[in-house]
């Protein structure tokens, strides 16, 4: 199980380490609003996916894909922009996050997190490892890293893992989104393909 975000009438954002890559036989169903095994918004909420597009060879910065569904859920729920990160935000306790922790809580209920300050961004190119403290757990591969503009949401990263650090006197763990100009550019990509 992973988590996804709607970014277009019919794209989900998600990492590319959740996608089964290579395999000629796959599915994928995305349901908005998941809570206990189907969608808050009725039990026949939601989708199968019908491509994915994204950095099969990937890193924590670029790993992130797009997938299409073959119904357009995002025109009757909405969906979230998106926007390049900015060195400047740095420090600044804007962001949420929400997934599904599945070995946290025991459960398929989503959670979030929010008013966490990125400390660290590393650069890969187009993209980006974007880097903080906040939660991190399994089954949350692929959740929106995202703050508001405007009274809406935007994403600025897609989960993808975590990193140690050594600091003395000990280690420091970090959580980790991709990002950058590359989740942009892919998203557009979607936008003007889909």
């Amino acid at each position: 199980m992973a988590t996804g975000v709607l970014v277009g009438g019919n794209v989900v954002l998600t990492a590319s380490h959740a996608f089964p890559w290579g395999s000629s036989s796959w599915k994928i169903w995305f349901v908005p609003a998941f809570y206990d095994g189907a969608s808050t918004l009725g039990a026949s909420v939601g989708s199968w996916a019908e491509r994915g597009q994204g950095y099969s060879e990937h890193a924590q910065g670029n790993d992130m894909i797009v997938l299409k569904l073959y119904d357009r859920l995002g025109d009757s729920l909405g969906w979230f922009g998106s926007k390049q990160y900015v060195d400047d935000w740095e420090d600044q306790g804007v962001w949420t996050l929400c997934g599904y922790p599945c070995d946290l809580t025991l459960t398929n209920r989503p959670c979030y997190e929010s008013g966490i300050a990125v400390v660290d961004d590393d650069s890969e190119g187009d993209a980006l490892e974007i880097e903080h403290e906040g939660d991190e757990a399994k089954g949350e591969s692929g959740r929106p890293f995202f703050a508001w503009w405007d009274n809406s949401p935007y994403v600025v990263g897609t989960h993808s893992g975590w990193e140690e650090e050594f600091e003395f006197p000990g280690t420091t763990s970090h959580s980790m989104e991709a990002g950058g100009r590359a989740l942009v550019n892919l998203i557009n990509w979607a936008h003007e393909n889909w």
